[in-house]
């Protein structure tokens, strides 16, 4: 995996070290025979003009190496930078050797005159700092090519969770879609009235699944949604069937819940319960500020077949909260009552971007 050249990067690296190793460089400036401030501040000088030459070397060649594809093994990239810098301080060195400037710069009186046998000196040293500069360079590619694996790594998470949830999502379509239309057809023969009302409230709700895609909406959708749904129940079972829906205006602002939840508790309870008018069904939907959850309750009087089928749509819901990265749904069941808690989810997670 290529990663691109952080210039900035490298130029701010440079800044900040070159002049460290300049300092150290010029430390037997210090130490050997009597100091000089003028020596001293010359060959620190020179050491961060040379050691910028250096970081331009290896910056160039790694460019290179990422743009042409040739230099790419990192002992290439060392071995030509060394190359580079050792034909540049031999010349340097003839040049300048005999120069006025050379030798107006006070010496130790313990170092012998200036000769050619000298050269061994700054050309080990500019290879020491090619060393240093190299490792450096390859230390900031490195981190910059593990944070952009680390993004790509994310994305690819983010991007598997979403499929993972739109596709729990999209197996709610077809049973409820089933049950809608065969209700409407019921509905159609003998009451065409209400026929006439399911069929606006099942138009919202199918208008509302084709626009929306996200796997998480505003708190306040989904209890509009859950509302037209249980209007449409209310319309289909009568006296059989009541609900009420409780929740303060300050808990619905800025909050989020999984697509289709609370209408799903709601299908959950109709689908598995006796609805007659000696044994009505009351949902009650409502927030509870202890455990800071919307809860939707049910009276319990299961129908025979419910124990076979009950833990499908739970389970979807349940594992659409995984996927989220929340711990799941509450489930309280009693002898008379069935509750399913589910949690809020901040408007400005990471949830909010599926």
């Amino acid at each position: 995996m290529m990663t691109s050249l952080p210039v900035r990067k490298i130029v701010n690296l440079a800044i900040m070290t070159t002049p460290f190793m300049a300092i150290m460089g010029a430390t037997p400036g210090f130490i050997v025979g009597d100091f000089h401030f003028g020596r001293t501040l010359a060959g620190v000088s020179f050491i961060i003009v040379f050691s910028s030459v250096i970081w331009v070397i290896n910056t160039s060649l790694l460019l290179l190496s990422l743009k042409s594809g040739i230099l790419t093994k990192n002992w290439m990239r060392l071995l030509t930078a060394s190359v580079l810098v050792l034909i540049i301080v031999t010349f340097v060195f003839f040049v300048i050797k005999d120069s006025d400037f050379i030798r107006n710069i006070p010496r130790p009186v313990t170092v012998p005159p200036f000769s050619n046998r000298f050269v061994i000196a700054p050309i080990s040293q500019a290879l020491a700092i090619n060393v240093v500069v190299f490792v450096l360079i390859e230390l900031l590619m490195l981190r910059e090519q593990k944070n952009k694996v680390s993004v790509e790594n994310e994305q690819l998470k983010l991007a598997n969770m979403e499929a993972k949830v739109n596709s729990l999502k999209e197996q709610l379509h077809p049973h409820f879609l089933f049950n809608s239309l065969s209700t409407l057809r019921s509905l159609i023969t003998r009451s065409p009235e209400k026929a006439e009302i399911y069929l606006e409230q099942l138009s919202e709700l199918l208008r509302f699944s084709t626009n929306n895609s996200k796997a998480v909406i505003p708190l306040s959708h989904e209890i509009e949604l859950c509302k037209n749904y249980l209007t449409m129940q209310k319309v289909r079972f009568g006296d059989s069937l009541d609900f009420n829906i409780n929740i303060p205006e300050a808990i619905i602002n800025n909050i989020e819940v999984p697509v289709y939840s609370l209408q799903q508790l709601a299908e959950n309870a109709i689908k598995h319960n006796i609805l007659t008018k000696e044994l009505p069904l009351f949902i009650d939907i409502y927030y509870n500020g202890i455990t800071n959850e919307i809860v939707t309750v049910n009276n319990l009087q299961p129908k025979n077949s419910a124990e076979l089928t009950s833990a499908t749509g739970l389970a979807n819901l349940n594992e659409r909260y995984r996927l989220l990265g929340y711990e799941g749904i509450n489930i309280q069941k009693s002898e008379t009552k069935f509750s399913v808690g589910i949690q809020l989810i901040a408007g400005d997670t990471h949830a909010k971007s599926l």
